[in-house]
């Protein structure tokens, strides 16, 4: 299945902006399901000061032995997500400073199940 870009707007609190985008969404199927997203976040700093700021997103979080959810970026040394599945990063933009984060995580799952949520 070909992977699909879709852009998708989220709030960050001014005055800085951000976009968020799926890069890529594959799907693999064998003797199970897999779905990975590959997510960007860009964040700018607009202002003439030094801001910090925090960037939250969360991965989904598995109920289910079947359903495994794999976190793959950011490394687990560099940021864990939470027991919600809450990532924070923390930042501190210069003036006019740009910022990329990668999320990038897989869900499995058997192939005889439906996931809606990852619709």
């Amino acid at each position: 299945m070909p992977a699909h870009s879709r852009s998708l707007s989220f709030q960050v609190a001014p005055p800085c902006h951000g976009l968020k985008s799926i890069a890529r969404v594959f799907l693999r199927q064998f003797n199970a399901r897999q779905r990975t997203y590959d997510i960007l976040i860009t964040v700018e700093n607009l202002k003439k000061t030094v801001e910090t700021i925090t960037i939250q997103d969360n991965v989904p979080i598995s109920r289910n032995e079947l359903i495994t959810v794999t976190v793959e970026a950011p490394e687990p040394d560099e940021l864990k997500p939470d027991a919600e599945g809450f990532l924070r990063w923390n930042l501190s933009l210069k003036p006019g400073e740009k910022k990329d984060l990668h999320l990038k995580f897989s869900v499995e799952y058997p192939t005889d199940m439906t996931v809606s949520a990852l619709e």
